[in-house]
């Protein structure tokens, strides 16, 4: 709702993952219901594993990541996009499975990957997981690529 207020359209994705594939499809359904009678409010109910979308002469493709290597996202991106492909200049593609920042150029893709915002868990602490909490949204034109980030980085009181 708050980016519904900033924007004309929100396009929210659950992107199942290892620990979580049974919550990633219950948060779909409750927040596909919940926002049912919002068009501005897109919930995607498409169960896969991978998010595709075509902005201009951007293409980007995201999935948790637990399943495959950077260098097989990127190919994912052009083998299951091939026309948005040929149609862009700047690719990119997100994962989170690791649950910190990576940046890697395969090809002309960016496949990168980013802090969990999510707070450790008993098992991540004993195992010795010690990644930031950060959030980053990126900015994109859709004729110059990516132009901004914002970073936040949530301060939890110990």
């Amino acid at each position: 709702e708050m980016a519904a207020q900033r924007h004309e359209e929100v396009e929210v994705v659950f992107l199942p993952g290892n620990h979580d594939p049974d919550a990633a499809i219950a948060l779909t359904v409750a927040l596909s219901l919940f926002f049912s009678n919002n068009p501005r409010i897109k919930i995607i109910t498409d169960p896969g594993l991978f998010w595709y979308h075509h902005f201009g002469k951007v293409l980007m493709g995201a999935t948790h990541g637990h399943n495959m290597k950077t260098e097989q996202m990127a190919m994912a991106l052009a083998s299951d996009r091939p026309k948005e492909w040929g149609e862009s200049l700047f690719r990119h593609f997100y994962f989170g499975h690791i649950h910190h920042e990576t940046m890697k150029e395969v090809g002309s893709v960016k496949v990168e990957s980013f802090c969990s915002p999510a707070g450790k868990d008993g098992w991540a602490h004993g195992s010795g997981y010690r990644s930031g909490r950060t959030m980053v949204a990126v900015t994109f034109h859709k004729d110059l690529g990516e132009i901004g980030r914002h970073r936040v980085n949530p301060v939890i009181p110990i």
